[in-house]
């Protein structure tokens, strides 16, 4: 009988370190659970931020476009104003 006693306490205490290993395991799953939620809304506002650094891109260009667009036609007009001033002295 005190075999049996000697096994049950064994058993006991094998699912007294089994419920607290699950305890601890909780613990941890629900502050990863937390860390993941964190890096979740860092990764979206990272993705907002590099949709607002595509517009200015864009605007950029936009401005690059017109500014070329611009010496190319002052260049016209001067090459036009100097056949001008050959012509007509």
């Amino acid at each position: 009988m005190a075999k049996i006693g000697v096994e049950a306490e064994g058993v006991k205490q094998r699912v007294k370190n089994g419920r607290n290993s699950a305890k601890e395991t909780q613990v941890t799953i629900k502050q990863l659970a937390t860390e993941v939620s964190s890096v979740s809304t860092v990764i979206e506002s990272l993705a907002a931020e590099t949709d607002n650094i595509g517009t200015v891109l864009e605007v950029i260009r936009g401005i690059a476009e017109k500014t070329n667009l611009l010496a190319l036609n002052a260049a016209i007009e001067a090459s036009q104003q100097a056949i001008l001033d050959e012509v007509l002295p």
